[in-house]
């Protein structure tokens, strides 16, 4: 097993920005309102992806309700996301939405990501609340001061 590992650690790393967004509160809307009305729920904000996403790659995978996305650098995942933020806020059907956002290597294996970028990316999304964006220091350092989804959801970053 270990001869195996090592040859694992000669695959090739491609830095990656990696996001993980889902609805908070969807399989609360499941519960109360029915599979029917979540899966309304889910068509909305999966199209709002994809509308964001135009232009760049589609989702990496759907985890139920939680769109895995990939960016070559975090620039360009600040700028979506921030599209794609400020959309759900103003979407009426949808509820808040949480985020996690960093920056590191990662391997491609059969059209999805791994490694630790990957793992840390959705930790953070889990830690995030209603509404909030967590980013580790690599996105914040790469965040212009001023922008303007900040001001439309909370966001903030952890050391990593």
């Amino acid at each position: 097993m270990q001869g195996h590992a090592r040859q694992r650690e000669d695959v090739a790393k491609t830095p990656a920005t990696i996001a993980f967004i889902d609805i908070a509160g969807f399989s609360a809307i499941a519960d109360v309102y029915g599979d029917a009305a979540a899966l309304d729920v889910l068509e909305v904000f999966e199209k709002m992806v994809r509308d964001a996403l135009s232009g760049h790659a589609p989702p990496i995978k759907w985890i139920g309700d939680e769109a895995m996305l990939s960016f070559p650098e975090p620039e360009t995942a600040i700028q979506v996301l921030g599209t794609l933020l400020q959309a759900c806020r103003k979407e009426p059907r949808l509820p808040l939405t949480r985020a996690g956002l960093t920056h590191g290597p990662v391997i491609f294996r059969a059209g999805d990501l791994f490694g630790s970028t990957v793992n840390i990316a959705a930790r953070i999304a889990a830690l995030a609340s209603p509404g909030q964006l967590l980013a580790t220091q690599p996105i914040a350092e790469a965040a212009p001061p001023e922008e303007s989804w900040c001001a439309t959801s909370e966001w903030s970053h952890l050391d990593r």
